[in-house]
């Protein structure tokens, strides 16, 4: 079973204060002793209540005391600590869920397109450069096609961008209205234009 709780309250008598207070430092004292001899910086600084005999310290040497405030002041103002709050985390578990996808979809492409086929290994030193050639003939090939493509693009896209800017000829005694007039004139029929061609005897 756990100690029982002890009840935290202040203490009356000031002898027994002070020595309860005497007791408390010394142990203090005790612990952080034994915390520096691991390697780590300690400082401990106690305030009584008592200002005759003003702030006890451990190491009791001030200018130790200064010097290690004087660091710890520095180290904050530099390089404030990295607070890993639920943003982080979560942002850390996207990084590592990416990571894992980007290696499955290279296994998957690595086995899907192998780079080296197992029967390179027993091909002959002529049958592998007769390879060699055969394969840079087809990208020769390729390489011209995309370039055919390609031209006939650009051509395609000259012509759409020179197209707005072709113009219709039209005789220069013809006038707007004149235009309108012929464009929206009724058709004549073939029986109007045998009319017009018969010539009245004199």
């Amino acid at each position: 079973m756990g100690r029982a709780k002890i009840a935290m309250k202040y203490i009356q008598k000031g002898k027994s204060r002070k020595l309860s207070y005497n007791q408390r430092i010394n142990g203090l004292k005790s612990k952080i002793s034994e915390f520096s001899k691991s390697g780590a910086k300690a400082c401990l600084i106690v305030y009584n209540d008592d200002d005759n005999f003003g702030a006890m310290t451990w190491p009791e040497d001030p200018t130790t005391v200064n010097s290690m405030l004087q660091e710890y002041e520095h180290q904050k103002i530099e390089t404030p600590p990295k607070i890993f709050d639920v943003k982080d985390y979560f942002e850390n578990k996207k990084d590592i869920a990416q990571a894992a996808i980007i290696k499955v979809r290279k296994d998957i492409l690595k086995n899907k397109y192998p780079t080296w086929h197992p029967n390179f290994n027993q091909m002959e030193e002529k049958n592998l450069i007769s390879f060699i050639t055969s394969i840079e003939e087809k990208i020769q090939v390729c390489n011209g096609k995309i370039s055919m493509l390609k031209d006939m693009q650009q051509n395609d896209t000259n012509f759409l961008q020179n197209t707005p800017h072709m113009q219709i000829m039209v005789q220069e005694n013809v006038t707007i209205p004149q235009m309108q007039q012929q464009i929206h004139a009724p058709m004549k029929s073939i029986d109007d234009i045998q009319a017009e061609n018969v010539t009245i005897p004199q």
